[in-house]
């Protein structure tokens, strides 16, 4: 597997921190508004999402606007992570992605998992 560029490495870094951040922004918001307005914002993100990728097949939405819905999804998701388990989350993870390794025909290495 190629090593990832640079440019990359540092992409995913900022990606990284911004997922930490928002990760301690979700606690508060989760304690300011609580689980089930939370929720229901999930649900309306998600959807948000949906409609975005079909405005982008049939041209009426650029990538842009699917990068923004995509923003608000990880948020939510990961304010769900917080109500739902982080460990618990982490495994199904964990999971996923070996499935999806097995399906590409590659192994995961030793402690990525």
């Amino acid at each position: 597997m190629p090593k990832p560029s640079e440019a990359r490495t540092q992409s995913l870094m900022r990606l990284q921190s911004l997922v930490s951040i928002a990760f301690e922004d979700g606690q508060l918001a989760l304690e300011r508004f609580g689980f089930e307005a939370q929720r229901q914002l999930m649900v309306e993100e998600c959807a948000e999402l949906i409609v975005a990728l079909k405005h982008e097949d049939r041209r009426k939405a650029d990538e842009d606007a699917v990068r923004e819905e995509i923003a608000d999804v990880l948020i939510m998701a990961l304010q769900m992570v917080l109500v739902y388990g982080v460990d618990e989350c982490t495994d199904a993870l964990a999971s996923k992605t070996t499935r999806l390794h097995e399906r590409l025909g590659r192994r995961l290495e030793e402690g990525n998992a």
